[in-house]
This record gives structure tokens, C-alpha cells and sequence, in this order.
């Protein structure tokens, strides 16, 4: 339904479109649904529990933020899909395909900007937990946050350029 409510492509993330549209993801109903479970009997239980998404007081999506979460961005996987990059794999590492997780969390091309994760996080950040980890802590929101932009605008130049590269080849 999430989808349908932000007309979103059915490529997008669950917890990505759950976080544009401002909607507690499903992950972490049901994880409160299981603690409440636990706590049967207790009266107001979900009211205490909560949840990290419904409670927390930080974090407005921007556009790049957007772009990492949807995949919807400058990522050569996706933009190979709709022939605007020549192919899916990541220029810096061999037989990998260049997506959201990649660049993030395994690229050696944006390792300065995933250490500035590692400073403000208490737990390893990794694909399963990041969009918890960011609503439990504004300081790993904000730092996530700022290393996105980083490797987003950085992914947008070298798209950029190489866009121009074969403009020139083709005229020629």
C-alpha cells in the first residue's frame, strides 16, 4: 500500500518508501509487536514500548537521502536499467555491481565517508540495521546523512562526466 500512497516504482525499498511517506516501517512494527507480545498481560505495554520511528524527534529525508534509500539515484546499476550508463559494474571494483549498499558499505571508493559512520555508531551499521540505527540516533541520522550527500554528489559528477565523455566521442 505504501507504494501505491508515494506512486513510488515497485523497485523501491519498503523501509525507503515507508520513510518518505513519514509511515512506520513493518520491520519495526512487528519487532514491537513481538515485545509486546513478551509483555502480554502488561497493561499499556505498546504505549511504553513504542517505537523508534513514531518517537524520534530528528531526521527530515532530503534528496540525496531519497536517492540512497529508493536506489532511485546515480548508481550505475540503476541507471544502466534505463541505458543512460553503459553498464551495471562499478568502475573501482571488478564483477560488482554499483548500488546503494555497494557504494555505502563495501566500495573502497567512499571508505572516508563510511568511517565517518563508524564514529557516531555504537553497533556496526550494515544494510539490515541502518534505517533503525539512524531513527534510534540523531547523531547517526546526521552522519549518515552527511555521507550520503558526499557519495551522492560525488557519484553525480563522475556520472556527469562521463556523460559528457561519450557526448564527445559521439561527435566525433
Amino acid at each position: 500500500m505504501a507504494m501505491r500512497v508515494a506512486n513510488a516504482y515497485r523497485t523501491i525499498s519498503m523501509d525507503a518508501v515507508c520513510i518518505i511517506l513519514g509511515m512506520t516501517p513493518i520491520k519495526i512494527l512487528l519487532e514491537e509487536d513481538c515485545a509486546c507480545y513478551g509483555l502480554r498481560g502488561t497493561m499499556g505495554a505498546r504505549s511504553r514500548i513504542g517505537t523508534s520511528w513514531e518517537h524520534r524527534k530528528h531526521g527530515e529525508v532530503n534528496f540525496y537521502l531519497m536517492q540512497f534509500l529508493s536506489g532511485h539515484g546515480c548508481f550505475r546499476k540503476y541507471l544502466h536499467r534505463f541505458g543512460h550508463a553503459e553498464s551495471p559494474l562499478c568502475p573501482a571494483c571488478p564483477n560488482c555491481e554499483e548500488t546503494p549498499e555497494h557504494v555505502i558499505f563495501d566500495c573502497p571508493r567512499f571508505r572516508a565517508e563510511r568511517s565517518w559512520i563508524s564514529t557516531v555508531s555504537t553497533r556496526s551499521i550494515n544494510p539490515d540495521n541502518i534505517v533503525q540505527e539512524m531513527c534510534e540516533n540523531e547523531n547517526t541520522w546526521n552522519m549518515v546523512n552527511r555521507a550520503v550527500t558526499q557519495i551522492m554528489l560525488s557519484l553525480q559528477r563522475k556520472w556527469r562526466e562521463d556523460q559528457r565523455a561519450l557526448d564527445s566521442e559521439r561527435r566525433r
